[in-house]
């Protein structure tokens, strides 16, 4: 049976479960994307010709996407042993500068348009990858005071996930990250 263990080393920054039409098509958008995702499927077959950067179906183009995608970018598997953990260590800086200015344009968008879950998806690559500034984003989308400020409605703030990804920010060299713990702390 094969599994993904996701105990933060090296694991896949999303899974996606089942590779079918709908799943397959998000797992290659979130991979070209600049994510490492594993698609979790239970069909071998499925799973080999995904690998082999074959589509079980017709979808124009999909073949070719999967094809040009670094490789390890997209991974199958029976499935996923473990929740990835909130915090992941630091995978040391396996993006250039560039992939990580992309992928916190991509997240602040996201961020500004309210899309708190699809936001963080790319600050966390960039954090894990060791950027300070994606650890502040990533804290800002659980911090009660940003969520305020940007009227976000519908989700709950977690002013430790919070606290846990600014403290990450200040490992990484930013003095902001202790700054804004005080600041949290401050409006409890």
């Amino acid at each position: 049976m094969e599994e993904v263990a996701s105990n933060g080393a090296a694991g896949p920054d999303v899974a996606v479960v089942g590779l079918g039409y709908v799943g397959l098509v998000l797992a290659a958008a979130l991979a070209r994307a600049g994510l490492t995702v594993v698609g979790i499927e239970r069909d071998a077959r499925v799973r080999a010709d995904v690998l082999a950067g074959r589509v079980p179906f017709l979808e124009p183009g999909l073949s070719d996407a999967l094809r040009q995608l670094p490789p390890g970018r997209l991974t199958a598997a029976e499935r996923l042993s473990s929740a990835p953990p909130a915090v992941a260590p630091p995978r040391g800086p396996s993006l250039s500068a560039r992939e990580i200015a992309t992928l916190l344009e991509r997240g602040r968008v996201l961020f500004d348009a309210g899309d708190l879950a699809a936001a963080r998806l790319f600050f966390r690559r960039a954090a894990n990858a060791g950027d300070a500034g994606a650890a502040l984003a990533m804290g800002a989308t659980y911090d009660p005071d940003v969520l305020a400020k940007h009227f976000v409605h519908g989700i709950e703030a977690n002013p430790e996930e919070a606290r846990m990804w600014y403290e990450r920010a200040r490992e990484l060299g930013s003095p902001e990250g202790p700054r804004r713990i005080e600041s949290m702390l401050a409006h409890r």
